[in-house]
């Protein structure tokens, strides 16, 4: 039986990034007053691996934080999610989830006064497809959503939950596909400082 899970709403790409002022210094040398933006292209756009490469040799240090999570919000506004087995809608009444929570303070440890993390966000509307192919009837028991929510390092109140993972009867999917509608948008980026004792 192929089963199939359709997750659809806002893809979110979060880049989590050790900066130091004399690296941010010599961007803006280089960038003029584009600086903001080469930054987040380096953290989160296509060629985020060749940029970053380039930023770190020019910048002379490796960064403490260098993370990339990316997966479908939970509370965004038109999150939906679809399930068909052998092309037949399923409606499980829940669908479990395990929760990690992402905590700030430990990001900043070994952080210097002149240190900063950057967080670098893009969206996007897109559909989340992942397919398997299993041998017994479908139970909706056996999906789970693997969730890290994001609200303080984003500095929201409420949850914020990115989809990194989905698994039925413990088992990856075969197949995801990811297809975007419309074009990427880059939310404004944050900065963290360390608070001195």
């Amino acid at each position: 039986m192929q089963l199939k899970v359709i997750i659809s709403g806002t893809f979110h790409a979060i880049a989590l990034l050790h900066l130091t002022r004399p690296a941010i210094k010599r961007l803006q040398q280089q960038r003029g007053e584009s600086w903001r933006t080469h930054l987040g292209l380096m953290a989160v756009g296509p060629n985020r691996k060749r940029l970053l490469r380039d930023f770190l040799q020019d910048g002379g240090y490796t960064p403490k934080v260098n993370v990339l999570r990316q997966g479908m919000h939970l509370q965004a506004k038109h999150f939906g999610i679809e399930i068909l087995a052998n092309d037949c809608e399923e409606s499980p009444e829940q669908i479990n989830s395990k929760q990690a929570e992402i905590q700030l303070l430990p990001l900043l440890k070994g952080f210097g006064e002149d240190d900063l993390l950057g967080v670098f966000q893009l969206q996007a509307d897109a559909s989340l497809t992942c397919a398997w192919e299993i041998d017994t009837p479908f139970s909706g028991e056996s999906l789970q959503l693997q969730l890290e929510n994001f609200g303080r390092v984003l500095n929201v109140e409420e949850r914020y939950d990115i989809i990194h993972g989905l698994t039925y009867a413990d088992a990856q999917p075969a197949t995801r596909q990811l297809e975007n509608f419309g074009k990427s948008r880059m939310l404004k980026h944050i900065f963290h400082v360390p608070r001195s004792s």
